[in-house]
């Protein structure tokens, strides 16, 4: 694992110092379904429920 991130930006290694752990300063994140994505989906009731589990997830990581 490389010391620092390469001056190009680009690398074959993942660049993560402290891979495994939390730093005291991080910032949680979610990925999820966009809501708009639910209005220009094909199947409206899948998307939506896709939308409500996303959300369901975030609200638990936030504890």
């Amino acid at each position: 694992m490389p010391e620092k991130a390469p001056e190009d930006g680009y690398s074959a290694e993942p660049f993560v110092p402290d891979r495994g752990g939390l730093a005291d300063d991080c910032v949680r994140a979610v990925a999820g379904v966009h809501p708009s994505a639910v209005l220009r989906s094909d199947d409206r009731e899948v998307a939506f429920r896709g939308l409500v589990a996303d959300l369901d997830v975030a609200a638990r990581a936030l504890g």
